[in-house]
């Protein structure tokens, strides 16, 4: 039964953010949900983030944006590694508060306001938003991994002024969070490559999945269903569920080669629930039935060993 965390049971009173660092060695942390936004940066290591059941892969430098009610979990996937975390916890009023603040700053222009609505827009709505730290950066220095880094400090050392300082570097992180969602708009070239690549690396971590539909992929790369079919026409000369069948096809041969798994059992495991269905997808790609892939295989090993053995 998953978890229902809710803000107040971690904050103290009149805090409207709270920051930790936790690292994830063999354990998972298990599926839950909870009343705040929650902004999440991989320090280092690499991983799955669990949401809604599906997997997303996180790695060293990832900025992920869960939002509130969303079930999700953490799973370290590099048993050699620690996966650390630094997590920001943020209550919706204060969100709101921060984003206020910027919309309605003498310094800030019409455009820079409506922008600032449209990041509220986004952060709200949005289950899970994933973000690579290297777009993210202002300058030189200013990284989002600096920024949250600079607000552990502030937040654990609670010095004279401590929640002013978070609020500046909070609003900071809001603002390069914004530039990154823009961006990735108006450099068409690396945001198509981008979407592309986002989206074959979860349809194959994903493959498994039976109910897999254009539109979770869609959500996963915040693009259209209409604007991922033209990336993949673009990039593959097919759809996004051609593609996401030629995977499952991939995984299969390898599964019939390398294990002895029955073949309902490989079916099943790439997201076939209808095996005859599979048989059919199978045969029109290799030109042959799983079963008789496997017992050509074995006969060709059997001959090879018979000759060295001779």
């Amino acid at each position: 039964m998953e978890q229902e965390i809710r803000f107040h049971q971690i904050a103290s009173p009149g805090d409207g953010l709270v920051i930790s660092r936790h690292t994830l060695e063999d354990e998972k942390l298990s599926p839950h949900r909870h009343d705040f936004i929650e902004i999440a940066y991989i320090e280092s290591g690499q991983g799955l983030h669990l949401i809604s059941g599906y997997k997303y892969p996180v790695r060293a430098g990832d900025l992920c944006i869960i939002n509130m009610k969303t079930t999700h979990g953490l799973v370290n996937t590099d048993t050699e590694h620690p996966l650390i975390v630094i997590n920001c916890i943020i209550a919706e009023d204060y969100l709101c508060r921060c984003l206020k603040t910027m919309q309605h700053a003498p310094e800030a222009t019409a455009d820079e306001g409506l922008l600032t609505k449209e990041l509220e827009d986004r952060l709200l709505t949005h289950n899970y938003n994933r973000l690579e730290d290297e777009r993210l950066k202002g300058n030189s220095d200013m990284t989002a991994g600096n920024l949250i880094r600079f607000m552990l400090r502030e937040y654990e050392r609670k010095m004279p002024g401590h929640n002013l300082v978070l609020s500046a570097y909070f609003q900071s992180l809001l603002l390069l969070i914004l530039r990154q969602y823009r961006n990735s708009r108006s450099r068409r070239e690396d945001h198509r490559a981008a979407v592309f690549r986002k989206a074959y690396e979860f349809m194959q971590i994903n493959a498994d999945r039976s109910g897999l539909k254009i539109s979770d992929i869609a959500a996963w790369c915040s693009v259209s269903d209409r604007y991922l079919e033209k990336i993949f026409r673009q990039e593959e000369q097919c759809t996004p569920l051609h593609s996401l069948q030629k995977i499952r096809m991939e995984k299969a041969r390898k599964l019939i080669l390398e294990t002895d798994r029955s073949i309902r059992n490989i079916a099943l495991s790439i997201g076939y629930l209808d095996t005859g269905f599979f048989y059919r997808i199978f045969k029109r790609t290799y030109g042959c039935l799983p079963g008789d892939l496997r017992k050509s295989s074995e006969m060709a090993t059997h001959s090879s060993q018979l000759k060295i053995d001779a």
